[in-house]
C-alpha cells in the first residue's frame, strides 16, 4: 500500500540521520559523497555541523571532535544540489545546519578588523547567501511558506505540496543576524517552528521534558532528537537505537540516527510515514 503525502509535514515520521557528512558514527571526519548516500537510502532529514574558521570560511566538522579545515560547507551544499538536480520530484528534504562560531580559532587579523570597524557578514548571512547562489529559489522551502495562527500554532503545507524542495534550518541565534533580504531562505529552530532535544536529557529526566514535547505538538512544531556524544559512555548511538520505538511513541518526527541502515525496521523503503495517531498535544 502506497504512502499518502496529503497531510501536513508535522504529522509524519521522517527518516533522519545525524552527522550526515560522515558514514561512520565513530569517525565524524567529513567524507565527500556521504550526503548523497544518505539521500539515496531514503533519508530526508540530514544534519551538517559547520563553523567559521580563522579565515572567515565556513567549514564542515564536528564541533567537539574534528579539527582542521578540509571540507567546506559549499562542497557539502553542492553535493545536495547535484542530488536534487538528479531527483527533481523528491519528497521534501530537511537540512539542519548546526553552526558554531569556534571563537578560539579567531585570528589576530579578524580581531583587528573588528576593532577598526571593518564590515563583515554574519555567519547566518553567509550561509543564506551560499544557499541562494547554489539553489534555485523555487527549489527552496521558504520561511514565508509556514503559517502562524493564534497562540503560535504553526501551519505546515502538506508533504506533497513541499515535493521537490529543501527546507534549510539554522539555530535562531544565527537567524536573528541574517540580512533582512535573506532571512526567508532559512528557518530557525529552537524557536517558533521546530525544537531540538538531546536524547540524553529525555532519557535522564523525561518528566521535565514531556510537558515541553506535548506543547510542541500542540503548536504543530517539528521535533528533532539527536544523540549526544559521550566519551565515557560510548557508543551512544546504540542507546538511541534501543529507544527508537519509545521516541516514535512520543511522536518525535525527526530522530537523528548514525548509520545508513538505522531505522530500517520502521521505515522499510519509505522516507515518510504518516502518524495515524496524530492529535495535537495527545501523542500516545
Amino acid at each position: 500500500m502506497s504512502e499518502s503525502y496529503d497531510h501536513p509535514l508535522n504529522e509524519y515520521f521522517i527518516r533522519s540521520s545525524h552527522n550526515s557528512y560522515s558514514l561512520a558514527w565513530a569517525d565524524v571526519t567529513p567524507q565527500p559523497g556521504s550526503l548523497a548516500k544518505f539521500l539515496d537510502n531514503g533519508f530526508r532529514a540530514i544534519e551538517i555541523d559547520a563553523y567559521e574558521n580563522a579565515d572567515e570560511q565556513l567549514m564542515v566538522a564536528h564541533h567537539k571532535i574534528s579539527i582542521g579545515d578540509k571540507v567546506t560547507l559549499t562542497q557539502m551544499l553542492d553535493e545536495i544540489h547535484d542530488w536534487q538536480v538528479e531527483h527533481p520530484n523528491h519528497l521534501p528534504i530537511i537540512v539542519n545546519l548546526d553552526m558554531t562560531k569556534r571563537p578560539w580559532l579567531r585570528s589576530v587579523r579578524f580581531l583587528l578588523a573588528k576593532l577598526i570597524g571593518r564590515g563583515r557578514d554574519s555567519i547566518g548571512t553567509k550561509v543564506a547567501r551560499e544557499i541562494t547562489q547554489l539553489f534555485e529559489e523555487k527549489k527552496i522551502f521558504l520561511r514565508s511558506f509556514v503559517g502562524r495562527g493564534r497562540k503560535g500554532v504553526v501551519t505546515w503545507p502538506t508533504v506533497e505540496e513541499m515535493r521537490g524542495t529543501i527546507l534549510f534550518g539554522i539555530h535562531q541565534k544565527f537567524h536573528k543576524k541574517i540580512n533582512s533580504d535573506l532571512k526567508n531562505y532559512l528557518i530557525e529552530d529552537d524557536a517558533r517552528f521546530w525544537s531540538n532535544y538531546n536524547f540524553k536529557d529525555i532519557k535522564d529526566d523525561p518528566e521535565a521534558l514531556l510537558p515541553k514535547i506535548d506543547e510542541d505538538h500542540r503548536l504543530n512544531k517539528l521535533i528533532r532528537v539527536y544523540p549526544e556524544f559521550d566519551p565515557i559512555k560510548m557508543p551512544f548511538e546504540r542507546t538511541i537505537k534501543s529507544d527508537f520505538n519509545a521516541l516514535i511513541d512520543l511522536g518525535i518526527q525527526i530522530i537523528g540516527m548514525d548509520g545508513l541502515e538505522d531505522g530500517e525496521h520502521f521505515f522499510g523503503d519509505k522516507s515518510y510515514i504518516h502518524n495515524s495517531k496524530y492529535e495535537p498535544g495527545e501523542m500516545s
